[in-house]
């Protein structure tokens, strides 16, 4: 049969510009047909292998841009191109009348890809995820060409590329491409069935089908074992450890605790410790169930901290909202209240993440308890279609506390309910994302908490936050958060005390440099009168004598400190004192000038608060080092400069 017409005309004008290209142009579009939805030019550059190319891989594109044959865009972050699709279908019917030539096109394709896939895979596994995350989402189109042809001929680079997108898969809920690939993986046999068993039962896990999880999760720790293949078998028995916790009901939780503790104990063997976050989550999930709520916090901060080191969004998103979870339900609205709050700005940014549900269940539980059952039942609703659209089955628990407050809030909500609820069942994610952060913005400070249907609760007159920063002759004692640490007297500890005892009132630097007792002053009475201002004639030094004398003393303990933990294999504690000691140096080399002669500052109140800024400084570092949420809250709570303030996001009392 005839076409009609109008394919008549495009057609025509395909070959007349065909018959106008090069014979290289002509085979460079050809071979660019394997790609759907478009290429980089790294990729263009891979199927250009063996071509007599007189022109670099760019112009080539370039040229066939010029001919209104290739769309160029430019506007992304690296630029991608495509072919309409007439022109991909005309150049792919070019390339098929060279089956030898199709056949090393694909081949090329797929290669490019799952070299792509490996380069992502321990980024997206443990940081920097995004810039990879967003790189592979482009490429989905292609991923899934290339599968499709590349598993059906039983290419190993096939294999290869399927089992390197485990982590991909599972971030973006592509749960059911994912095993579909895994499972042509685990059926060839061949050197990736380990990953590919890894794949599957992580997958399966996440569909709810725990058999068939189990059964493949044994099988990757077998062939894991086997091989010696640490890192996956790290992974293994995380997941493995995560089944358990999802079957506790049946007596399965210390089965969970000797996993997660021997990939933890692996973990820290293997030297990576990206690979720590996923089995501290876990047992964190575990204690929280047993109702050790401090040391489920410890641990989700102690995951959260490495994934901020490596810049995980995914994984510090997962551990946030674990905090938040464990704050509402413990009444802590001043920390729920600002655990979402920081998670919801990064959740928009980062795209399908499967967090965005729980975090929205999170804030309606907030609300619930706040006095605004109606918002929480919408949220509520909202979290539970998303839910079922991924197709997400959480924890029995999880879902018991779904239902026992949606019961509290039609409760609440009377007569309003079922509006609500229906409500919610239509918002899109986003727009449940954006109620919730409007309530977050809005909802009031907290005072009183609100108890939990069940579990332990906070007294209704117990403020949101509370802690000591006590001085006992050469130590202090600090308590936070149900956890105490002691630390060497020091003046940025001083200072700290000090300004914790004005919340939310300033004090010029140079009260805290000189170690003034003066009480804090309003902005107005700020004159050029006040200790320390005016007062001395001449320059000193950026770091005084003393200041210099104990950083570098500081700079010895954190050189022990950097071999301790190298000899005990801890990255964690390493990294954390080679930052500071690179903060420490940089601190010194700014107060030393040529010849190693003392820089010097005309300004007194800029000598100050250089001087304060970098005690407190030091002071928040070697808290952080022993108690991370007491430091993480310092350093989020203090601002420094010409005038101090401590100004914490929620009401917290000291006793000092």
């Amino acid at each position: 049969m005839d076409r009609p017409p109008r394919h008549r005309t495009i057609r025509a004008t395909l070959d007349w510009s065909y018959q106008l290209l090069s014979p290289v142009q002509r085979a460079a579009l050809a071979r660019l047909s394997v790609f759907v939805g478009g290429f980089t030019v790294e990729a263009a550059e891979a199927l250009f292998t063996g071509l007599a190319l007189d022109t670099t891989p760019l112009e080539l594109v370039a040229s066939l841009v010029a001919r209104s044959l290739v769309i160029a865009n430019v506007g992304a972050e690296a630029a991608r191109f495509r072919l309409l699709e007439p022109v991909r279908h005309y150049a792919a019917e070019k390339l098929r009348s060279q089956p030898e030539d199709e056949d090393a096109a694909r081949g090329r394709h797929l290669r490019f890809l799952a070299d792509l896939a490996e380069a992502a895979e321990r980024p997206i596994f443990g940081g920097p995820d995004l810039p990879w995350l967003r790189r592979l989402d482009d490429e989905l189109p292609n991923l899934r060409s290339a599968l499709s042809w590349g598993l059906g001929e039983g290419r190993d680079d096939a294999a290869r590329l399927a089992v390197s997108l485990v982590w991909y898969c599972f971030m973006r809920e592509l749960y059911d491409e994912g095993i579909d690939w895994a499972l042509h993986v685990i059926r060839a046999d061949g050197p990736q069935r380990a990953k590919a068993d890894l794949m599957a039962g992580v997958l399966y896990i996440n569909i709810g089908d725990f058999e068939a999880a189990e059964r493949c999760l044994n099988e990757a720790r077998r062939l894991a074992t086997e091989d010696g293949q640490r890192w996956e078998l790290v992974n293994v028995l995380a997941f493995q450890g995560g089944l358990a916790i999802h079957r506790r009901d049946s007596g399965d939780s210390e089965a969970a605790r000797t996993l997660l503790e021997e990939a933890v104990e692996l973990a820290r063997q293997e030297g990576d410790e990206r690979l720590l976050t996923r089995p501290l989550n876990r047992l964190g999930l575990l204690a929280n169930d047993e109702g050790n709520y401090e040391l489920a916090r410890d641990l989700y901060l102690q995951a959260l901290a490495i994934a901020d080191r490596h810049n995980f969004v995914w994984g510090a998103l997962v551990h946030r909202n674990n905090l938040a979870e464990l704050a509402v339900d413990v009444g802590d609205h001043g920390l729920a209240r600002t655990a979402l709050g920081d998670l919801f700005p990064v959740v928009t940014q980062t795209g399908k993440t499967g967090i965005d549900a729980d975090a929205v269940l999170n804030t309606g539980i907030l609300a619930i308890q706040l006095g605004r059952p109606i918002l929480g039942l919408r949220l509520l609703a909202a979290a539970a279609a998303a839910m079922d659209r991924s197709r997400y089955r959480g924890l029995t628990s999880e879902r018991e506390r779904h239902q026992r407050w949606i019961g509290i809030a039609r409760e609440r909500a009377g007569h309003d309910a079922d509006a609500a609820w229906r409500e919610g069942l239509q918002l899109s994610v986003d727009q449940a994302i954006a109620d919730a952060q409007a309530f977050l913005s809005d909802a009031p400070v907290p005072g009183p908490t609100a108890s939990p249907p069940s579990g332990p609760a906070r007294s209704s007159t117990e403020p949101a936050l509370s802690g000591s920063f006590v001085r006992e002759g050469e130590f202090w004692s600090l308590a936070f958060a149900g956890r105490i640490v002691r630390l060497r007297d020091s003046k940025g500890l001083r200072d700290i005390a000090r300004l914790l005892a004005y919340p939310g009132r300033e004090v010029a630097a140079v009260d805290l440099a000189a170690n003034g007792q003066a009480e804090p002053r309003t902005p107005w009475q700020r004159t050029a009168t006040q200790p320390g201002f005016g007062v001395e004639a001449g320059a000193g030094p950026l770091l005084d004598l003393e200041a210099r004398q104990q950083y570098r003393q500081r700079l010895g303990d954190l050189d022990e400190e950097l071999a301790d933990a190298r000899a005990a294999n801890d990255p964690e504690r390493e990294t954390r004192a080679r930052r500071e000691r690179e903060y420490l140096l940089a601190e010194l080399s700014a107060a030393v000038g040529l010849g190693g002669r003392e820089r010097t500052s005309l300004d007194p109140a800029e000598r100050a608060r250089k001087a304060v800024t970098g005690r407190i400084r030091d002071a928040i570092g070697r808290v952080e080092s022993l108690h991370p949420e007491l430091g993480r809250h310092l350093r989020r709570s203090l601002r420094t400069g010409t005038f101090c303030v401590y100004d914490p996001p929620a009401p917290t009392t000291w006793v000092l």
